[in-house]
């Protein structure tokens, strides 16, 4: 699958801003990270300029693998045309930190970007969606309000929260650019004196091509201040608690996963969750070599019927 780029947003109104509905989305302060869909149904992911190779680091992306392969599926199941054409999800991964005294930090995630604090967890928003087909150039990007459709309600992924819709382009200009991010609040996390999110971008509410679009964003001032450049690079070989693997793994499990296991066993039950757990095992030690190497043979039977237990969603019962 061709990897299409997405183009840096100016911080400017274009000079041929186009009349109709616009919508105001906040701006959220992350990595990018790119979801594909291939027409030939394969899921890959990527960074802003390139796919991800399965084992490389980017802030343990691979324990969202699975939930976001179930939510591209589910995307391409409502877009119309995808199933003929290359889907790609724009999104920001961001959270993975939030320092206040009445949040128990993560041993597994380091903050994506530091300045705005959005949660403890890693978060995925999407802002974009793109059909291509196959061998096209740029294709044709969703209208913002059919992108929050596509990906409402899909597993692991939600759009950027919505500030202002249905507006004139005049009206959401004159927007407050100085607001709260909706995350933690919308979580019932503790307010974090200080913490604002990092503005606002402005879509006009319509299909576009990827090279024709004209949203624009608008950044607060403290931006500029060094306190929004502290993230540091995701380490792999950092120290995990059992518990916490354990719950990580538990999130792991779903149904892409699940056929996965019986595409390669048939439908023995105790067959299928033998090749689940070692799928999910095999994420976890990618994206957490240091964590899964230092657990005692009883610290990884636990993790084993954690990850057989989270099966049972899914009406796969562990045997015996």
């Amino acid at each position: 699958m061709r990897f299409r780029q997405f183009p840096k947003l100016p911080e400017a109104a274009p000079p041929d801003s186009p009349a109709g509905e616009w919508i105001a989305f906040e701006k959220v302060h992350g990595a990018q990270l790119v979801l594909g869909r291939g027409a030939d149904g394969t899921v890959r992911f990527g960074k802003r300029k390139a796919w991800l190779a399965d084992g490389e680091p980017f802030f343990g992306w691979q324990v969202l693998r699975r939930r976001l392969t179930d939510a591209m599926h589910e995307i391409a199941s409502l877009v119309p045309g995808a199933e003929k054409r290359d889907l790609v999800v724009y999104s920001e991964l961001h959270g993975g930190g939030y320092p206040h005294p009445a949040v128990p930090a993560l041993a597994s995630a380091d903050p994506v970007q530091t300045g705005i604090w959005y949660g403890p967890e890693l978060r995925v928003a999407a802002f974009a969606i793109l059909l291509a087909a196959p061998g096209e150039g740029d294709g044709e990007l969703l209208a913002p309000s059919e992108m929050e459709l596509a990906v409402d309600g899909r597993p692991g992924i939600g759009a950027v929260p919505a500030v202002a819709r249905g507006e004139a382009h005049r009206r959401v200009a004159e927007l407050p650019v100085l607001r709260p991010p909706a995350a933690p609040g919308r979580d019932g996390l503790p307010v974090i004196e200080g913490n604002v999110a990092e503005g606002l971008v402005l879509w006009p509410d319509r299909r576009s091509s990827l090279g024709g679009l004209r949203a624009w964003k608008r950044k607060i001032p403290q931006m500029r201040d060094e306190t929004f450049d502290r993230s540091v690079p995701f380490d792999p070989r950092r120290p995990v608690p059992p518990a916490e693997l354990g719950e990580l793994a538990a999130r792991m499990v779903g149904g892409v996963r699940l056929a996965g296991a019986r595409s390669k066993t048939g439908d023995d039950p105790a067959l299928v969750l033998d090749e689940l757990v070692l799928d999910v095992l095999t994420d976890l030690e990618t994206a957490l070599p240091a964590g899964i190497a230092a657990l005692s043979p009883a610290d990884l039977d636990l993790l084993t019927e954690r990850i057989r237990r989270a099966a049972g969603r899914y009406g796969d019962r562990p045997s015996g």
